[in-house]
């Protein structure tokens, strides 16, 4: 799959924390259609 919407970047102490699957983590970057997860330790 080809995404051609712009890649855009939380700051880095402004990442919200998401939930996916199961798994917590804060949000990296993101586009229309895809999301970039840094893993919260633990999880």
């Amino acid at each position: 799959m080809e995404d051609s919407s712009p890649i855009r970047d939380f700051p880095k102490y402004g990442r919200p924390l998401v939930c996916v699957n199961g798994i917590y983590g804060k949000a990296v970057a993101w586009s229309h259609s895809y999301g970039l997860i840094e893993r919260a330790e633990g999880s």
